[in-house]
């Protein structure tokens, strides 16, 4: 009865920790085996929170359905999404290699089942937080960006599948353009969110000391940005000349789109780092005891699993530079 969906944060967390120990350049011998245990350990906790999660609904379903009233609960269920983005990723990047072409179009249907499930918490959630919350920017919390960074989360996974899951031409055209689609999905939530924040910071309503570690959040669909366009760019590129239909599909529009997602990409990175110098400077502010003159730590709670997915998508995104 107690199980909350934030708990889908852990599985998120690892599991894009997973795909940048994959992908790192710099590594010793064992670094891949130490990926693989974190994607084990990623299927393990995201497996057994569904569960309990449906048991949760089935045995106690007034109480959920109250639960998911407080929009700090609802807004974790995207969370599920991007884990499911992650396993796509490791699909395609250890799988598909090891095992076969197979696991690629495996990789391929799950994709298409979580970009749904995406869409539908881009859609729902934003509303849900118009309709529930009470009006004025104090309502207005970084977790509002979790389905976001859900749908972004989607978008560059499907850049990872079309060029490492080793499926056809005629499959990877669709992902790229609705992978496009999703980028663009995302934007009003994203600019409205970030701006009625900033909005809130400037009249000095901060978070609690609890919530501090939600303000990485802010990071999270940047660098999402930036890794999902780059990532699509790349499969343009490679994708396009090959595909060679009509006007849109060509070799040389497919790198000057991938040029261009360069740039967009710098520039969405450098919001992100704002955002992540931003987080840095106010927890250590709040960590600082100016009475007594000494640092006292912050409690960890689940939302402090939150630094670890916006902070490592900005890691994820630098390596690709």
């Amino acid at each position: 009865m107690n199980f909350t969906p934030k708990w889908f944060v852990v599985s998120q967390a690892s599991g894009i920790f997973a795909v940048i120990l994959h992908q790192l350049d710099y590594h010793f011998r064992g670094l891949y085996i130490l990926s693989t245990i974190v994607w084990v350990y990623t299927l393990v906790v995201f497996i057994t929170s569904i569960a309990l999660f449906s048991l949760k609904i089935w045995m106690h379903p007034k109480k959920t359905t109250s639960a998911l009233k407080d929009l700090s609960e609802t807004t974790q269920i995207a969370a599920i999404t991007a884990t499911l983005a992650t396993i796509v990723d490791m699909i395609c990047l250890q799988c598909v290699p090891s095992f076969g072409s197979g696991w690629g179009i495996f990789a391929y249907v799950l994709w298409w089942i979580q970009t749904f499930l995406a869409f539908l918490c881009i859609i729902i959630i934003p509303y849900l937080s118009m309709s529930i919350e009470p009006p004025g920017l104090d309502s207005v919390t970084p977790s509002l960006l979790m389905p976001v960074i859900s749908v972004l989360t989607a978008a560059a996974a499907g850049g990872v599948l079309c060029q490492h899951g080793s499926i056809s031409i005629n499959l990877q055209i669709p992902v790229i353009i609705v992978s496009f689609l999703l980028v663009g999905i995302s934007f009003p939530v994203l600019i409205a969110v970030n701006s009625a924040y900033i909005i809130r910071l400037f009249q000095g309503h901060r978070l609690s000391r609890k919530d501090l570690f939600q303000n990485f959040l802010m990071c999270g669909p940047s660098g999402q940005v930036a890794y999902a366009i780059q990532a699509l760019g790349e499969a343009a590129l490679s994708s396009f000349g090959t595909f060679s239909e009509g006007f849109f599909f060509q070799a040389q529009i497919g790198t000057i789109l991938n040029a261009v997602c360069i740039c967009l990409a710098l520039i969405c990175w450098g919001s992100g780092m704002f955002w992540v110098l931003y987080a840095i400077i106010i927890l250590i502010e709040e960590s600082f005891n100016t009475d007594e003159k000494k640092f006292e730590s912050i409690p960890f709670t689940l939302t402090s699993w939150a630094v670890i997915f916006p902070t490592v998508g900005i890691k994820v995104y630098l390596y690709r530079l």
